[in-house]
């Protein structure tokens, strides 16, 4: 305000004005789970939101649905980005960490330092980087480190859950905090960068430089409960390549675990769920295309993820099913079949009725549902019927996205206990609970801001659904959920 200069807010960088290319001084950021930060820094305090009437729901809003390299570019933000020539090096949508130091600009893809263990070791034209990772096989614990301590320039290399350095053996955690060993206490010097997706860092920086794992396959992931049905694909003289594990932010709600692999050349995901419910639901409305996408196998799904959009500098457009290039292999009856046969035998979980049979019951009573609500979504050309971390809710699993005779759309949250759901059902009022399942009225006109699901009308001003009135609408679901 006091020079009307304009920053970039990833890292503090003035792009015009009188303050043109000042960097402003940074503090160290990680990205991370709740989780993962908790167990290090148990005594943390949380900001908690305003209680502001006209958004009574901080995991709604603009923002609620974005997700770990989720894709597309509307217009109106590349417009904003006056670049000229849009970079085709990375797909737009892919995570980066950037760094910026005088002698020089990188990016390096998240996927790309998961291959290499989620430790690398780098010389960015003479200054000696570490770039972190996790380094565990899932998390994205993400640092970046002058590798120097004193007169000696340090290598370091994953184990378990933190790094060593060759030099001293020492223990380092991924905050650059040595923890055991002849350097305990130490703190690497963190350097200038920042964390996300391509095209946030290159327009920017279109002179970084961009640095590629040379390496096909992490070489820190246990195959584990995968074990079994990938040595059966190779018995059967299937390549079966794991490139790296399924980060923990990047993994289907209700999956517990997941791998990067190809097949025979083919890109595929390998989620085991909690339970057969989420795998069911999962599997069978990825299959509701004119094309098989998914194979399920009890808790396990096999996942065909090729290239879906046409243009990679801005994903704005999905291509049509019948131009994305499905792995055949899913649809090959001998290949299913031995999926089948080789996937662990296991508990199956806590199996109930879940989304699709939802879905399913109530289109069978003479309800038009389908998954997703268009009206609401049409302008989000990434947007998916599926809930994102983003919007759970304190003892939440899951949640989906319906519409209802074509006009009434509805959000369905599935909570770990019923207690649990009623306290939501209290909380958003215009919603009915069937044991642990709540489906919340999202009518297009709940928002003055509509398009980025922002400041709330009063509630008398919305129309909400007619079916939280309909006694035989609750008494279908009843039967569908309860039996």
């Amino acid at each position: 305000m006091e020079t009307d200069s304009y920053w970039w807010p990833l890292e503090g960088l003035c792009y015009d004005g009188p303050l043109k290319d000042t960097l402003l001084d940074s503090i160290p950021v990680v990205h991370c789970t709740w989780k993962e930060w908790k167990e290090r820094h148990p005594d943390s305090d949380v900001l908690a939101p305003p209680d502001d009437p006209k958004h009574r729901d901080p995991r709604g809003g603009h923002g609620a649905e974005e997700y770990w390299e989720r894709p597309g570019m509307d217009q109106l933000f590349i417009n904003s980005l006056y670049s000229g020539d849009m970079d085709r090096r990375l797909g737009e949508e892919v995570m980066v960490m950037g760094v910026n130091v005088p002698e020089g600009v990188r990016a390096y893809p998240v996927s790309d330092v998961k291959r290499e263990g989620g430790v690398f070791n780098d010389d960015l034209h003479g200054f000696p980087l570490l770039v972190v990772c996790g380094p565990a096989a899932d998390s994205i614990y993400t640092g970046t480190f002058d590798r120097r301590v004193g007169d000696r320039i340090l290598e370091f290399e994953p184990e378990g859950d933190n790094l060593v350095d060759k030099q001293t053996r020492t223990v380092w955690n991924s905050e650059g905090l040595a923890i055991e060993g002849e350097l305990k206490d130490t703190q690497l010097q963190p350097v200038h960068s920042g964390l996300g997706r391509w095209h946030t860092w290159v327009y920017p920086h279109p002179e970084t430089e961009l640095w590629r794992s040379r390496r096909e396959e992490a070489p820190n992931v246990d195959p584990g409960i995968f074990g079994q049905a990938i040595e059966a694909l190779r018995e059967a003289l299937h390549e079966v390549r794991i490139e790296r594990e399924i980060l923990n932010l990047e993994r289907p709600l209700e999956a517990d675990r997941g791998l990067v692999l190809k097949i025979d050349g083919d890109p595929f995901l390998f989620h085991h769920f909690q339970n057969q419910t989420a795998a069911r639901d999962f599997a069978h409305f990825h299959n509701a295309h004119q094309h098989k996408t998914c194979i399920r196998t009890g808790r396990y799904v096999l996942q065909s993820n090729p290239e879906q959009f046409a243009d990679i500098a801005v994903n704005g457009a999905r291509l049509p099913d019948d131009k994305i290039q499905w792995s055949r292999m899913v649809e090959n009856d001998d290949f299913v079949r031995r999926l089948e046969r080789a996937a662990a035998q296991e508990d199956p979980g806590e199996d109930y009725p879940g989304f699709s049979e939802i879905v399913e019951g109530l289109n069978a009573k003479g309800y038009d549902c389908f998954p997703g609500a268009p009206e609401l979504h049409a302008d989000i050309t990434h947007w998916s019927p599926w809930g994102t971390p983003a919007g759970l809710r304190p003892g939440e699993q899951n949640w989906f996205v319906v519409t209802v005779d074509t006009s009434d759309p509805f959000e369905i949250h599935r909570f770990e206990t019923a207690e649990a759901a009623e306290d939501f059902r209290r909380f958003v009022k215009h919603a009915l609970r069937i044991d642990r399942y709540v489906f919340y009225s999202t009518p297009l006109n709940r928002f003055h801001l509509p398009r980025f699901r922002m400041v709330d009308k009063p509630d008398e001003k919305v129309d909400w659904s007619e079916f939280l009135e309909d006694d035989e609408f609750l008494k279908v679901l009843q039967g569908i959920i309860e039996g």
